[in-house]
């Protein structure tokens, strides 16, 4: 077969037309600008290989990820449309092993530059928010028989079992993911929240001012270095059976209640706090009633201007991180592991979290109601969409055929969009919705 190379100058279609499966997959394209794809691989100083530059490796492997490929492998099941080639100004695709061999070549240092380079595009480009971050930890699951990897909790097979662990930063008011970890190892688990702090700091010029958290995240000491170093927190403490038995004994008097502002069930709840010292510096703790569990929830923070419906209503929203990673797992595939190298994982987490802001910034410039869509519906309603490409000088039409959520790209006037993408020598780019 032929050398998959970079198209140059006479090599791309001036005249005709393309029918492709994947022409829904070009909405994208002007979110990958807007977020400077081009200049994002360059920071993170991704490697070119002898058979293609870092930005077009990028855009295969992003073509696939976008268009919910579940393995590198399953690109022989759209090698043969040459529309996806030129999504990324290539003749055509990537053979499965460029694709998965790829993330070999890469480190964590580059991974990092990645996600610093990405910061200020998130601020810019408004998904960004003043809600502070949720914190979690992630296990993907190997399914192969290596041992080369070690065992973590898996919550969704409650047990330990052969993972990957990675650490995810979430946007508290627009669910961004924002920094992702997945070269951990489980003894430096418990640190990553301070190894975060100081990325965080490097980036943006000042430490993170609230940060929330499982209790299991991390551990007291590293709890006591958050305070000592004027890091916001509100993360819960493991109840044991003699703080239950204290709680229980407290009379009726002791608990006030509190409205919630938050939709679906448990919108009561009665709370008792008391202060409590750990590793010598003293945090609130908020005893909670009335959240659908049978034992209260316990709230420990260090902030102290926060009122307790605040800190509650904050925890709470808290939760919405594990719908997110489940909405990435489903939509990208994240626990397809691509490799049994946790450095590997790593890089393929970063295209995740890539992916995910990708659909995240189209959602943006739809209608309201679309924002609140996972990127598999998103995908489903508007990204797997058919149709041809028509070819003129410089000029590269993508005619959409018309579908049920069609008019919400109309009502976005996608119609009068004109977009000149840089990895195309300088081509611009247009969409149209015949009605046949």
């Amino acid at each position: 077969s032929e050398k998959v190379r970079v198209l140059q100058e006479g090599e791309w279609p001036e005249t005709g037309r393309l029918e492709t499966q994947h022409a829904g997959l070009f909405l994208l394209i002007g979110d990958l600008i807007a977020l400077d794809l081009p200049g994002l691989v360059d920071a993170a100083g991704w490697p070119s290989t002898s058979q293609l530059d870092a930005l077009h490796s990028v855009l295969a492997l992003m073509a696939l990820k976008l268009s919910g490929r579940r393995r590198r492998s399953h690109v022989a099941n759209v090698v043969h449309d040459p529309a996806l080639g030129l999504f990324c100004s290539l003749n055509a695709l990537p053979k499965t092993w460029h694709l998965k061999t790829y993330s070999y070549r890469t480190t964590r240092a580059q991974q990092l530059a990645f996600f610093e380079a990405l910061q200020p595009r998130l601020r810019d480009a408004g998904l960004r928010g003043e809600q502070g971050l949720n914190l979690d930890f992630h296990a993907i699951m190997s399914y192969g028989q290596e041992t080369i990897l070690e065992k973590h909790y898996v919550p969704r097979r409650s047990q330990r079992t052969r993972s990957v662990l990675s650490f995810i930063a979430q946007d508290g008011a627009e669910h961004t993911i924002i920094y992702a970890n997945a070269d951990l190892t489980a003894r430096a688990q418990s640190g990553e929240v301070i190894e975060f702090c100081r990325f965080y700091e490097k980036t943006h010029g000042q430490l993170p001012n609230l940060l929330v958290f499982d209790g299991k995240l991390t551990t007291q000491e590293h709890l006591a270095e958050l305070d000592e170093i004027g890091v916001g927190f509100i993360t819960l403490r493991q109840r044991s059976p003699k703080l239950i038995a204290m709680l229980q004994a407290l009379p009726v008097s002791a608990w006030t209640k509190t409205r919630l502002d938050r939709a679906g069930k448990h919108k009561t709840a009665s709370y008792h706090e008391q202060p409590v010292t750990i590793q010598g510096a003293t945090f609130r703790e908020l005893a909670v009633q009335g959240l659908g569990r049978e034992q209260p929830t316990l709230i420990l923070t260090n902030r102290q201007d926060m009122t307790p419906k605040q800190l509650i209503e904050r925890y709470a929203k808290r939760w919405g991180i594990e719908n997110q990673l489940a909405e990435q797992i489903r939509a990208f595939h994240l626990d397809s592991l691509c490799s049994q190298v946790p450095l590997a994982v790593d890089f393929d987490v970063a295209l995740t979290v890539l992916a995910d802001i990708i659909y995240r910034h189209f959602a943006h410039g739809l209608h309201a109601a679309y924002r609140r869509q996972s990127p598999d519906t998103l995908r489903a309603q508007l990204i797997d969409g058919i149709g041809e490409l028509r070819f003129s000088p410089g000029h590269v039409e993508v005619a959409l055929r018309r579908r049920t959520h069609t008019p919400a790209l109309l009502d976005a006037a996608y119609q009068d969009k004109h977009i000149e993408v840089p990895w195309w020598g300088g081509r611009t780019l247009s969409y149209s919705f015949p009605a046949r």
